[in-house]
């Protein structure tokens, strides 16, 4: 039986404005967030061992997926979240796209609306990660194959 906190939109307006307050909060200094520490160019044993569970979570899904091309890419290039990102998908042999954020500040320092007023990217933001990605998948070659109606034709 599903639960019906699950589906409930007002359960899911609160939780967002709750997680908005934490973050309102340890931004005024009244809770301690482990961003700070972070900015400061810290890295506590918390976020090392979160780390280091994504790259043994990366390379479990490596491993599954066997020889299925897998890409990743980031919105933003915040660091050191980034640059960890990258560490773990070129250790684990995953094509890892870099240009969004670099793209997405380009066409917002232009004055293009690029994000929704809740931080998700707009139509303009998907078409500009959409064609990114599309150009990394064909220069990569991971779509050998594309499906027609009436079977398979050259790749892309």
């Amino acid at each position: 039986m599903d639960e019906p906190l699950a589906y409930s939109r007002f359960i899911y307006f609160l939780l967002i404005r709750i997680e908005r307050l934490f973050v309102f909060l340890s931004e005024k200094g009244v809770l301690h967030s482990i961003e700070k520490d972070i900015k400061k160019g810290n890295e506590p044993d918390d976020f090392k061992k979160a780390v280091t569970v994504t790259d043994v979570l990366i390379g479990k899904i490596k491993d599954r997926v066997g020889k299925t091309p897998i890409i990743a890419f980031a919105t933003d290039d915040i660091q050191p979240y980034f640059a960890h990102l990258k560490k773990i998908f070129n250790k684990n042999n995953i094509e890892f796209v870099e240009d969004i954020p670099r793209e997405i500040k380009q066409k917002q320092s232009a004055g293009i609306k690029v994000n929704l007023d809740n931080g998700h990217f707009n139509e303009t933001g998907n078409k500009i990660c959409g064609e990114i990605l599309m150009n990394s998948i064909k220069r990569v070659k991971f779509l050998q194959n594309t499906m027609t109606r009436n079977g398979y034709s050259q790749g892309v």
